[in-house]
């Protein structure tokens, strides 16, 4: 008869779920950048987390003439739009190049896109 203690095997159900899970998530120098295959979807809850002490974009998506941004700067965040011919800018300004993990979220509810970061939030 084999006795494991709970701690273990707490341990051993999280390695397997850690090797098993799927992590979405990269490191980047100043001039990385990584191009995906699929769109952002802004129809769905979307998420990053950033941590810097010089300003750029987060990330910039283009599809035939429309564009979308997200960059940091040193007042703030700036999420912009390029739709249909018209542009739509909106900010949050937060001082966020402080080389702290930020955790910017933008969710699309009712209408209207919700920016949000460390605590504070932009429709």
């Amino acid at each position: 008869m084999c006795l494991v203690s709970a701690t273990a095997v707490s341990i051993l159900s999280v390695l397997l779920c850690s090797c098993h899970a799927q992590h979405n998530e990269a490191f980047f120098n100043r001039t990385s950048y990584v191009r995906l295959q699929t769109p952002i979807s802004l129809h769905s809850h979307t998420g990053l987390s950033f941590r810097t002490c010089h300003g750029g974009d987060l990330f910039v998506q283009h599809i035939n003439t429309s564009k979308i941004s997200l960059e940091v700067r040193s007042d703030g965040l700036v999420f912009m739009a390029e739709l249909g011919g018209r542009r739509y800018e909106s900010r949050l300004n937060e001082r966020l190049l402080d080389n702290s993990w930020h955790y910017v979220n933008l969710l699309y509810r009712l209408g209207n896109l919700t920016l949000s970061v460390a605590g504070h939030q932009q429709v």
